[in-house]
């Protein structure tokens, strides 16, 4: 299927064939810098990335260019505000936006050109603009004469006679000494006001107007004619609109051929907007989400559609990470230790021709996480029988569909940008949370370190107390095996979970138990418990069980096991052998809530 992309312009549908053949020339519009990245940013710099990945790994040579606005009324009012200078208030939210993006996994742009940087180039283009007779001047104003382009228009839709005045808080209202010869012509040089910073210009002290920047910095990184021009549908109009007056009243061809927009970000079925109070830093969100959590969110949405952040929505996603996490954290914790060459192993041909079908098809990552979650299903029943095989005949055909299928599903989240960190990287990114969380616990500050822990927890790092020493740290995966429904009060999980040291993170239900790793281990799940009635009073419980299938590395991991288990008091019944399908039967005080363990090995076929 060829790539297929929905353009603004034609409200269609076109296949994508770029002005060089392999080469696609991408402009996406950047911030304003004078306050944090909220996540509106998040969604439109986070989607932007997948189309550069996604037409990268489909051999074309991207050149992305992203802009930064340093000079704008925001930033002066703020750095008045301040008692600061502008280019302190640009600097500190650049630096912010850049800490940001890299946390969501976002690659940097080939080039971030500013505004203040390409003064020569935006004095040259409107002083074209005048000597084609689309612009003039007025009282040291510069004016872009909208009635002159006669497709002014085209790409919102919109006619002049029906526009309202005053359609964005960008285009600023006139000088009352100043007339506009049209209510709707917009400002490409607005002249010096007291105590502000200018630059000198034919027609007086001044600085350039919003949407002039973006027409001077296209021509200077791409020249008269782009590939992709990309942005927020907030932009649409009027800054798009008017880029494409500008740009195309001095070169006579298309700015853009492919104008691309995504979708608004709703809170609770309502627009995101400081004047709502319903704003939400991307900063403010990361202290309780992983990034990839955030990502995943985002592109689980069709980019055009609008989406709504919720708290139900944003815990799905989290639930929905962590499956996708275990999945490939599976190769370090038993693919590598198998010996998998996945150098010898060829992508899956099904998935990916499904995958490249849904990106082909305007970029839909809705299907393509739908696709993720069936490779993920397929792993689990590949991994069952891989798991009820002996050791020896792991390097089967059935080894080498698992490997496989996780090496498909490795490249497919690759494309996607969805990334995981190891767990030294983990914690080194969380070490504030965790320096805060030690000194509430040394001022016996308690209600502030849970508050810390649930931060962590919601990162993927659990924490273990432990008595006269540092806590522990482990992170969260879920069972590679089906977890059994476990009906019971929450209570009586809390009872259960807290005698087994296992978090159920992010809901209470069993099924969603998540368990850490030993270096080890590869599989651990409950699969039944309880030989009590459902309706058993939880302080009336006393002979319950709990049965775990364990898979161990080695015979070393089951003696240790079992002598850890001796050590706290169990009793034992251990089978003749490894992997002759009895129980190593492990049963603790019923009556202080210990619970009974079995560990069942694996049968040899």
């Amino acid at each position: 299927m060829t790539l297929r992309i929905y353009n603004t312009l034609t409200r269609r549908k076109q296949e994508f064939t770029p002005i060089e053949a392999g080469k696609v020339k991408m402009y996406v519009c950047g911030i304003t810098a004078y306050d944090y990245c909220h996540l509106g940013h998040a969604r439109a710099y986070v989607i932007w990335d997948m189309v550069r990945r996604y037409l990268r790994s489909i051999d074309y040579d991207v050149q992305y260019v992203q802009n930064f606005t340093d000079i704008d009324d925001k930033i002066l009012n703020r750095a008045e505000t301040e008692h600061v200078t502008m280019q302190e208030i640009a600097e500190r939210y650049i630096q912010a936006y850049n800490e940001d993006m890299e946390k969501l996994n976002i690659l940097p742009a080939d080039t971030y050109p500013r505004a203040t940087e390409s003064i020569q180039s935006i004095l040259n283009l409107i002083q074209s603009l005048i000597d084609r007779g689309y612009a003039y001047v007025t009282g040291g104003d510069v004016y872009y004469a909208v009635r002159k382009f006669p497709n002014y228009g085209k790409l919102s839709g919109r006619k002049l006679e029906d526009m309202q005045a005053g359609a964005s808080g960008r285009v600023q209202a006139s000088n009352d000494a100043v007339q506009k010869q049209y209510p709707f012509d917009f400002a490409l040089w607005k002249s010096a006001k007291p105590d502000e910073p200018f630059w000198s210009s034919p027609w007086g002290n001044g600085r350039p107007g919003w949407h002039i920047e973006c027409s001077a910095m296209v021509r200077d990184a791409f020249g008269e004619s782009l590939d992709i021009h990309a942005g927020g549908v907030d932009l649409q109009f009027p800054h798009h609109e008017n880029e494409i007056a500008q740009s195309e009243a001095v070169s006579d061809r298309p700015f853009a051929n492919f104008w691309m927009h995504n979708g608004f970000v709703n809170i609770d079925n309502e627009k995101m907007s400081k004047s709502l109070n319903n704003f939400t830093t991307i900063r403010a969100l990361l202290k309780h989400y992983d990034p990839m959590v955030v990502r995943l969110f985002i592109l689980q949405a069709h980019y055009r559609q609008p989406i709504d952040f919720t708290e139900e929505a944003i815990n799905s996603a989290a639930k929905a990470w962590i499956n996708i996490y275990a999945e490939i954290a599976f190769n370090d914790y038993f693919g590598a230790k198998r010996g998998w060459d996945l150098a010898q192993v060829h992508l899956d041909e099904d998935f990916i021709n499904r995958f490249n079908e849904a990106m082909d098809d305007d970029f839909n990552t809705s299907v393509a996480i739908a696709l993720i979650f069936e490779l993920i299903k397929n792993m689990d029943k590949e991994r069952i029988v891989v798991n009820n095989k002996d050791p020896i005949a792991l390097n089967t055909t059935d080894m080498q569909q698992l490997a496989r299928y996780w090496k498909t599903l490795k490249y497919i989240v690759d494309v996607l940008g969805l990334n995981i960190n190891n767990f030294k990287v983990l914690i080194e990114d969380n070490s504030n949370v965790i320096q805060q969380r030690n000194q509430a616990r040394a001022e016996k500050n308690f209600v502030k370190s849970d508050e810390l822990r649930e931060i962590l927890e919601n990162k993927r790092i659990r924490v273990i107390d432990q008595r006269g020493s540092k806590p522990k740290y482990e992170m969260f995966i879920r069972p590679l095996r089906p977890v059994l429904n476990f009906d019971r009060s929450v209570k009586f999980y809390e009872v259960v979970m807290k005698e087994l040291g296992i978090k159920l993170c992010p809901s209470d239900s069993m099924e969603e138990a998540v368990f850490g790793f030993d270096e080890d281990l590869t599989v651990l799940s409950i699969i039944q418990t309880t030989n009590n009635s459902q309706n058993t009073p939880i302080p009336e419980v006393r002979n319950f069980s709990m049965n775990i299938t364990l898979r161990a590395n080695d015979q070393d991991t089951v003696d240790s096991f079992y002598k850890v288990a001796l050590d706290n008091g169990a009793t034992s019944k251990r089978p003749p052998e490894w992997g002759n399908g009895q129980y190593t039967c492990l049963v603790l005080d019923p009556d202080q809530y210990k619970l009974g363990v079995s560990y069942e090995f694996p049968p040899n076929e």
